[in-house]
């Protein structure tokens, strides 16, 4: 059985996949080749893989080789794409050198009287006689499979299914960063993104929310930083009614993506935030009770401590009383930390940034609000204050950030707006 690269994926191909390590304990007459998430061959209960040859020559060669299986790669190629300088004062030798040795590498896992790699005329080529399966093919054909809107959707729910089940992480790792590698990379992972929030779409019309919360889950393992799959994971969760589950996810990926990206939520994370409080709100005609649960349950000492959706909401109704009264009883200040003129590195701030919280609530009473604003900022709200008095309270939470931390070479910047202009 050969592979068809362009048609549908044969069933024999696929169960090679799903089947956990089927290649370490069964007689499988077909090469089975994983190139995402880590790149490894099975042949005959035989594995190679990045640990059995740490030489970067000889994957980067094969890599190169079986991505572009379909057509004879001029010698020329090889050189000029993938290493360049790096075959010395006779490139040529040593491409022909590489490949003797890859051969030879291989051979563990070759069909007798086979040969995986075939040359002719100044060219090498994947021998497309061979009875393999490829990965990256494998899960190009189901995605486009699971996009034909022509479809049934349960069809198209199959076919993305087992496209998203071959995609382990992203294309070749550890030849991340060579020249041809990142292309492809960016490509299929561009591709894998499409087809996961698709998919979720497609689940969710068909109302299989548990399936929605697993895809979710799993494609934030692969990519931690993408709003939208957060959104989604969180409305699952919502319409499972999870909600104190889908509220701790909410506040998880807005920390997330400020600490990493320095990015605030977006509309619809917000709007997410709004309908888990109103979902959280049952009827209630006791008000009384209604009151209990408004108020805390413990009363912290030091500054309110919110997320920047809600600072937003306290801002713009302390703006709306300061434009009715005609006064500006309030003052709001944001602190950035600094290194060199610069804002310090993600692992820096890491650190420094819970740091310098724990000194603002410290050094602030229970009535003023603190929300952080991006990864290397702080924003406060300080009522009824005029400008000289938040300067002695920025002092102080200088003077005892600066005592805790004597060698540091970061410092604090500050800005202060009054809401109104007087």
């Amino acid at each position: 059985m050969k592979l068809q690269k362009k048609g549908e994926c044969t069933k024999i191909g696929w169960e090679v996949f799903t089947i956990d390590k089927i290649y370490y304990n069964s007689n499988q007459s077909t090469l089975c080749i994983r190139m995402f998430g880590g790149f490894e061959l099975a042949y005959d209960g035989k594995l190679i893989n990045e640990s059995s040859n740490r030489s970067y020559v000889l994957w980067n060669l094969l890599g190169y080789l079986v991505t572009y299986h379909s057509r004879s790669i001029p010698q020329s190629e090889f050189i000029d794409t993938i290493w360049a300088d790096s075959f010395g004062d006779n490139p040529l030798s040593s491409l022909k050198t590489s490949f003797s040795r890859l051969r030879a590498f291989l051979e563990p896992i070759t069909p007798e009287g086979t040969d995986y790699i075939l040359s002719s005329r100044g060219s090498y080529q994947w021998n497309e006689n061979v009875s393999y399966c490829l990965d990256i093919d494998f899960f190009e054909s189901y995605c486009r499979q699971g996009s034909l809107k022509s479809l049934p959707r349960t069809e198209r729910i199959a076919a993305y299914q087992k496209a998203l089940e071959l995609y382990k992480g992203d294309f070749l790792p550890k030849l991340k960063d060579t020249q041809w590698v990142v292309p492809l990379t960016t490509y299929y992972h561009s591709i894998y993104l499409e087809a996961i929030k698709d998919l979720y779409q497609l689940l969710k019309e068909e109302n299989r929310i548990e399936e929605m919360v697993d895809c979710c889950a799993k494609a934030l393992i692969i990519e931690a930083f993408d709003e939208k799959l957060h959104c989604n994971l969180i409305e699952a969760l919502m319409l499972q009614g999870h909600f104190s589950s889908a509220l701790l996810h909410h506040q998880k990926a807005t920390d997330l993506l400020y600490r990493n990206l320095s990015v605030h939520p977006s509309g619809e994370l917000n709007q997410l935030y709004h309908s888990l409080m109103s979902y959280q709100s049952d009827i209630e005609m006791d008000s009384s009770v209604i009151m209990n649960h408004l108020k805390e349950t413990e009363v912290e000492n030091g500054a309110f401590v919110c997320n920047y959706g809600v600072f937003k909401e306290i801002y713009q109704l302390v703006l709306r009383q300061s434009i009715r009264s005609k006064t500006s009883n309030y003052i709001c200040i944001l602190i950035t930390i600094f290194e060199n003129n610069h804002i310090p590195s993600l692992d820096t701030l890491n650190l420094a940034m819970p740091e310098l919280l724990a000194s603002i609530i410290l050094c602030l009473r229970s009535g003023d609000v603190v929300s952080k604003y991006s990864g290397a900022q702080y924003l406060i709200l300080l009522p009824c204050f005029e400008k000289d008095n938040a300067l002695k309270i920025l002092k102080r939470i200088q003077d005892d950030y600066y005592r805790k931390h004597k060698k540091s070479t970061l410092y604090l910047n500050y800005s202060l707006s009054p809401l109104l202009e007087e």
